[in-house]
């Protein structure tokens, strides 16, 4: 599901997402990529577009065979319009428990994944997978500590941990913020 009603502006393909920054400057444009015909889009691309319709950045979660992508699952900018949130399911059902989340920087005209900031796992298996935290952070489900190589995610005991995505500080784990966007 992409963000609220108020954020969005539909197109004439019903399968493409368009999500307008809270001041009505960038679009997020979220694509379907179907790799074989005949087969529901399972994988997704991510364009951040002006007003004008110009090409910002693009980010292509597809695969060859359609089954080692991304698709978008859902994505919601910031209040002050300064990064756009999204994250991610396996086209292939590899990882089930993880949601890899991304954020687009305004600033730095730059695609990220969250886990460079937190070197926490995502984990999706309690929805919602992020939250907005005005005026640009994002509380997060994640993994209970930083990550190490050849080291498995305990996704029984997750953690709530809110980040702030201009500065990279990350909070104490915590429960969801009163002040979060659903």
């Amino acid at each position: 599901m992409f963000a609220p009603a108020a954020q969005q502006d539909a197109l004439a393909d019903s399968t493409t997402g368009v999500i307008v920054s809270p001041d009505g400057v960038l679009r997020a444009v979220i694509i379907p990529v179907d790799r074989e015909k005949g087969f529901a889009a399972n994988e997704s691309r991510v364009e951040i577009r002006d007003r004008d319709g110009k090409l910002l950045i693009k980010e292509d979660y597809s695969s060859r065979d359609g089954e080692q992508g991304y698709r978008v699952q859902e994505g919601q900018w910031t209040s002050d319009s300064q990064f756009f949130v999204y994250d991610t399911a396996s086209s292939g059902g590899h990882q089930p428990y993880r949601a890899p989340t991304f954020f687009y920087s305004r600033q730095n005209n730059r695609i990220r994944n969250i886990e460079e900031l937190t070197n926490r796992a995502v984990l999706s298996n309690e929805p919602p997978p992020f939250k907005i935290v005005a005026p640009h952070s994002v509380a997060i489900v994640s993994s209970p500590d930083e990550y190490s190589a050849g080291r498995s995610f305990d996704i029984d005991h997750s953690v709530i941990v809110t980040v702030n995505l201009q500065t990279g500080v990350i909070s104490p784990p915590s429960k969801w913020p009163a002040d979060a966007l659903p």
